[in-house]
């Protein structure tokens, strides 16, 4: 089974925020640090890709590099960052006690370079899902090969098969991501929900922010969009590991921060109404 948050003996949690660009992970991932900090947990916060000397290298390449990188290979560069974060600052924070805040983890990945890129008909993973299969039913996911989930039972064929090859795909890359992290599972994963056009109006249109993956335009973003809620509904189902709980991102900052506090404290052990009674 996986590790949920801290190594055996430890009593750290591990806390992501995920969400497409736009939906305001970052600044609910900085006020989920200050208002924990306010109620005196020791929190440690990183972000994906980053974190680690080469973890910034990585990041530096893959959001600015100057020509494609194809998506196998920028799979395997996250991966890389991942695994060095994971076991320079994550794991020593976990065994501390410490709560640590990621600013996105694997299921960025599991969506970005796989349930994104399947429906844009790339699969990086394709042709290894046997062998990560088993990785995934051994960390607590179902695991399955995909062709028993595949197919046409009720309506369009299609797009079962479309569905399908998304669900491989995601749960292929949360596998590799296992491996990459030890076994290492978020105790919460918070996924911000936003529609694809208010994601892009706010990051300015498809030309207004820089980055390789915030500039590959609306249909992009929509595929990044249905590919959370498909990871969430697959966790939901028991096939992936961890627990992923979908906050609505168009409400006002102030309220979704307090949505966020609230799964957060419960994690942690402490209700909301108790955190505030110590202050």
């Amino acid at each position: 089974m996986p590790e949920a948050g801290a190594e055996p003996g430890g009593r750290g949690t591990l806390i992501a925020l995920e969400g497409p660009d736009g939906a305001g992970k970052t600044t609910q991932a900085r006020r989920l640090e200050a208002a924990l900090r306010a109620r005196g947990f020791e929190v440690v916060a990183v972000r994906e890709p980053g974190g680690t000397a080469l973890g910034e290298r990585v990041r530096a390449l893959l959001l600015e590099a100057p020509e494609p990188i194809g998506p196998r290979a920028e799979l395997f560069l996250f991966q890389a960052a991942r695994a060095e974060l994971t076991e320079r600052l994550i794991r020593p924070a976990l065994a501390a006690g410490r709560v640590v805040i990621a600013d996105r983890f694997y299921a960025s990945t599991a969506v970005y370079q796989g349930a994104a890129c399947a429906r844009h008909g790339m699969e990086p993973l394709a042709a290894g899902w046997g062998p990560l299969a088993a990785v995934l039913a051994a960390a607590g996911g179902a695991g399955a090969a995909p062709a028993a989930r595949g197919g046409a039972s009720h309506g369009d064929p299609a797009a079962a098969d479309r569905r399908a090859a998304i669900d491989r795909a995601i749960e292929a890359a949360v596998a590799l991501s296992l491996l990459a992290t030890g076994g290492l599972v978020p105790d919460l994963t918070v996924v911000l929900d936003l529609e694809a056009e208010a994601a892009a109006a706010r990051l300015g249109g498809e030309r207004g922010r820089g980055d390789r993956f915030e500039g590959r335009g609306r249909a992009w973003l929509a595929a990044v969009v249905e590919g959370y809620r498909r990871y969430a509904a697959l966790a939901r189902a028991g096939r992936l590991p961890g627990r992923v709980e979908v906050l609505d991102a168009a409400r006002a900052p102030e309220q979704l921060a307090a949505s966020v506090l609230e799964l957060a404290l419960e994690v942690l052990g402490r209700a909301p109404a108790a955190a505030e009674a110590e202050r």
